[in-house]
């Protein structure tokens, strides 16, 4: 299953569904158009029925097909553009108004612990950033969804039942379903889905209000010479052509999910390669009285989103999933039709399936430290890890069972003041702070001055609390603390942010350079987090072809040369190779000075090439992951600088550092 090539799919499903959209408009234009002749028609008949001068029917008016076709598209665009922008926030938005919660570790129960590790691993796994968790805790029902436009705001939302019912092997296949949803695009497609509909189903909501007010003046409209008639017949009309917007909206969404659905639970089978694990809580929602369905009344809205159906079932071209049993068999084909009897689990069980499946042992090797050539604020630093750049592209896009029960380990193995502080935004504050401190007690010193006046004397103390604890991390630490802490620090306001963002400025300017670490910080973390807080213009494709961007392409392959290179020569055989598919196709790339690769150019670079269509960001990851990957060893430095290259181009790359990328060889 190709990352790309699922992009591509849901991009190519995306036209279809404008295609799905414009032919239910116009069908529902042409719907009304008729019901206001056949009330102008009635409006005729009362007033000549004294006469008995019964006025010839006529389908055709110019002027009342105009006035029809402009005040529907109007109630429709307004009502696409009002929903779009209601849930521009993304992901966050879609899972409040289901009316979920978003869970905090620190105030967790044993059995929401157990899925905010799951999703912590899972995330981890497959390179995304740690999407909040929101319970839905009405929902008694077995059924999740993933929401959002990026791999940024995105987020997972679950039932209450699901937590209360499944095993962890069951709600990892879950989990594993929806992160299948969020890699392949699926969730953008579906979010989109949300506010195109919204539109048409705002005509039956204008005509049960038309027909609400014109109950109450009933009276007085029927001594208007059957105006009263008129206005009640358009709204029993709209209520009418709204029932056929919502069959069309149900036709759409059932024609957008149904095999995205196949795809998506034969996905977690290949995430977690235990098919028992998905099957199983499939054939629970068979045997459980609640099965999937929901009980919010905006679910209706959101049905095509989530693990399973959440309304009675509809058959054939209605269906937004497709059957449960054929599901099941696709997965188990031993299944005999027959579902269990479920009962929820006890918290004993809860706790005991969680340190069950917690492996106690880090999952760091041991490897010599390189010496590579630095160039301006690039020294690396670490342990250099084997790395083959064909699996680097391999792995983009997909999970695999090694890969998290890796990042299970290295979870677990995190030091425990550690992972209390990553559970609340105040300590994790501190964990940021304590990243950017600098090495040179007089720097160190001057940053910790401003963390005080500028936060308070309680967060410079937490932060000299975590400075030696994130340190004996380790830099293979450093990128999946950033993930984690992302999630985490979403929970501030949009003041603290700004607050936060203002001192980590600060820090980061103390020294008076950017260096590496400083650079990732500020792209992964702060970058994310100015999405979320103020979700941007989201820009369409602009470059086809590398040609547009051939300055750019070389600054970020000569960058990659030269941080995992001992001498200028290395650093060019390493452009060299990078460069040569590319060459191939007529892109004639050389390796540019050390002086030239800034990280402020990469920055910038990086903005631009984040405009590139699917299958040029396919060729620059490749490119990138060859360069690093020259003498056959990446380190965190090296790492660090083709993982932000890559979160900039939107294309999960599992963390190489933890050992990720060796333990997701393809099988």
């Amino acid at each position: 299953m190709d990352f790309f090539a699922n992009q591509d799919t849901a991009r190519r499903k995306t036209k279809w569904l404008v295609v799905y959209f414009a032919v239910a408009v116009v069908l529902i234009v042409v719907s009304l158009y008729f019901v206001a002749v056949l009330a102008m028609q009635a409006v005729a008949v009362k007033t000549h029925a004294a006469d008995g001068a019964v006025p010839p029917l006529h389908w055709w008016h110019p002027e009342l097909c105009a006035a029809v076709t402009v005040i529907t598209l109007a109630v429709i665009i307004l009502g696409s553009l009002y929903k779009t922008l209601e849930l521009r926030r993304g992901g966050e938005a879609v899972a409040v108004m289901l009316g979920g919660r978003r869970l905090n570790r620190a105030n967790a129960t044993a059995s929401q612990q157990r899925l905010l590790n799951i999703v912590e691993e899972m995330a981890i796994a497959s390179g995304t950033p740690v999407p909040p968790v929101f319970l839905l805790d009405r929902e008694d029902g077995i059924n999740a969804f993933a929401a959002g436009y990026t791999l940024d705001d995105a987020v997972i939302g679950v039932n209450r039942g699901t937590i209360e019912y499944l095993s962890r092997d069951e709600l990892q296949g879950v989990i594993a379903h929806e992160f299948s949803h969020i890699l392949n695009g699926d969730m953008r497609l579906n979010i989109h889905l949300i506010g195109l509909l919204h539109g048409i189903l705002l005509i039956a909501i204008i005509g049960y209000y038309i027909l609400r007010s014109g109950a109450y003046s009933g009276s007085s409209r029927r001594d208007e010479g059957g105006a009263g008639i008129a206005i009640l017949g358009v709204g029993v009309g709209a209520i009418v052509i709204g029932s056929v917007g919502l069959f069309f909206g149900r036709l759409i969404k059932a024609a957008v999910s149904r095999q995205r659905e196949f795809l998506a639970d034969a996905s977690a089978v290949q995430f977690t390669r235990n098919p028992d694990g998905i099957a199983g809580a499939l054939k629970k929602i068979g045997g459980l009285v609640y099965g999937s369905k929901m009980k919010s009344p905006e679910a209706e809205q959101a049905s095509h989103m989530f693990f399973g159906s959440c309304r009675q079932a509809f058959i054939g071209l209605l269906a937004t999933h497709p059957p449960l049993a054929e599901r099941i068999r696709r997965i188990d084909p031993r299944f005999d039709g027959r579902y269990p009897a479920v009962k929820p689990l006890a918290t004993a069980e809860v706790v005991e399936a969680e340190a069950a499946g917690q492996p106690r042992d880090r999952g760091f090797g041991a490897f010599p430290f390189p010496r590579p050539l630095p160039i301006p604020g690039m020294e690396a630093a670490g342990r250099a890890i084997p790395l083959d750049p064909a699996l680097v592209l391999a792995s983009v896009g997909l999970v695999n069972q090694q890969r998290v029960d890796q990042s299970a380990r290295w979870l677990d193995g995190l030091p425990a003041p550690l992972r209390a502080a990553l559970d609340e935004p105040f300590s994790t504050r501190a964990i940021v702070f304590a990243m950017l401190l600098d090495a040179r007690e007089s720097v160190r010193d001057e940053q910790l001055a401003t963390v005080a006046q500028r936060e308070g004397a309680p967060t410079r103390r937490e932060t000299e609390r975590l400075v030696a604890v994130v340190h004996a991390a380790g830099e293979e630490a450093r990128l999946p603390l950033i993930e984690i802490a992302q999630a985490t620090l979403r929970e501030l306001s949009r003041d603290q942010f700004q607050s936060f963002r203002a001192t980590v400025d600060e820090l980061v300017r103390a020294d008076q350079r950017l260096d590496l670490r400083e650079f990732v910080l500020q792209r992964l973390l702060i970058g994310a987090l100015e999405k979320h807080f103020y979700p941007p213009k989201r820009l369409a494709t602009q470059y086809h072809s590398l040609r547009g961007v051939v300055a750019e392409t070389a600054l970020l392959l000569s960058a990659l040369s030269y941080v995992g290179a001992s001498d200028q020569q290395q650093a060019r055989r390493a452009l060299d190779q990078a460069a040569a598919p590319l060459r191939e196709r007529g892109i004639d790339l050389e390796l540019l000075p050390q002086d030239a690769c800034r990280l402020t150019h990469i920055g910038q670079a990086l903005d631009k090439l984040a405009l590139l269509a699917a299958p040029l960001k396919k060729r620059l990851v490749s490119s990138a992951a060859m360069a690093v990957a020259t003498d056959g060893l990446v380190t965190p430095s090296e790492a660090e600088l083709f993982r932000t290259i890559a979160a900039a181009l939107e294309v999960p790359v599992p963390p190489i550092t933890i050992g990720a990328i060796e333990a997701g060889t393809p099988t």
